[in-house]
């Protein structure tokens, strides 16, 4: 009962007039079209180039090539070739049926941790949107682990594998890149909703829990 409150202390119905308001607000942010010009040269222009391009600059001209794998490219090249709204009614519908799925299958306190994370790479960091997608997908029941890999090598040039060594090099050496302070707010929320998820999904699964029950460990704890 005691866990119940703490997972769940709020009325089915004044939880979902919460959520509501939430995704209302989202929406409102989305229209009052908050991105900066710099962002907006960079994300919605870099795109009719190839993959990779280090044609691809910022609005100051300095090399910004998108590293991430083809399939976020798969993903966001015909979205954001159509300009920002189709992009972000596009996120926001994902946005949405997430959760209306999270509804109906997780607590009150996981939506709170999915709402902040909701709200920062929905509207604050639109690029991590598909890496965070995959994430959320790692508490899926027995392959949830393959999502967790799959996010790792989406947001990276990983899938299929790129070894052009400019690229490596970028990320690795250009203070654009990993080096730059203001990325780290992104790589932590990254960073602390994988360990998460995969965390709560190995928590919940036990997948190593047989071999703490095979005969060998068990006779092994008994002789001693």
């Amino acid at each position: 009962m005691l866990s119940q409150q703490i997972t769940n202390p709020l009325s089915r119905a004044r939880f979902l007039l919460i959520l509501t308001m939430l995704q209302t607000v989202k929406l409102g942010v989305i229209l009052s079209d908050p991105n900066s010009a710099q962002f907006k040269y960079w994300f919605y222009t870099c795109f009719q180039y190839p993959a990779y391009s280090f044609k691809c600059t910022t609005v100051h001209g300095d090399v910004f090539p998108m590293a991430y794998s083809l399939l976020w490219y798969a993903v966001y090249t015909p979205l954001t070739s159509r300009g920002y709204w189709v992009f972000n009614s596009a996120m926001f519908t994902v946005d949405c049926v997430t959760a209306l799925i999270l509804l109906r299958k997780t607590s009150q306190l996981s939506m709170l941790l999915w709402a902040q994370g909701s709200i920062y790479f929905l509207i604050v960091s639109p690029q991590d949107f598909l890496v965070w997608t995959l994430i959320l997908c790692s508490r899926i029941r027995r392959i949830g682990p393959l999502f967790s890999v799959l996010a790792v090598m989406t947001k990276f040039p990983l899938l299929p594998p790129i070894l052009d060594s400019r690229i490596w090099d970028y990320i690795v050496n250009n203070p654009y890149s990993v080096h730059d302070m203001y990325n780290w707010a992104r790589y932590s929320y990254l960073i602390f909703y994988w360990l998460l998820y995969l965390g709560l999904w190995l928590h919940k699964r036990r997948p190593f829990q047989f071999l703490v029950n095979s005969p060998l460990i068990r006779r092994g704890v008994s002789d001693a």
